[in-house]
């Protein structure tokens, strides 16, 4: 029973995004499968870390 939680976990350079957008997520017969996919171009990034700090553009999302 998987659902999408918007997070930034500390110094890591990807944006997560939800629904498994850009195939950056699998779930099948009970395994979840996470990608980080480089799409090219930078994009905004609406996570933040815990101390409330938005996390910067970047070309790299994942699920």
């Amino acid at each position: 029973n998987w659902q999408d939680q918007r997070i930034w976990v500390n110094n890591e350079l990807q944006c997560y995004v939800p629904d498994g957008e850009y195939g950056t997520r699998e779930v099948s017969e009970g395994t979840l499968k996470i990608k980080v996919v480089n799409i090219g171009e930078k994009r905004p990034c609406d996570n933040f870390d815990k101390h409330g700090v938005q996390q910067a553009d970047t070309e790299y999302v994942a699920g």
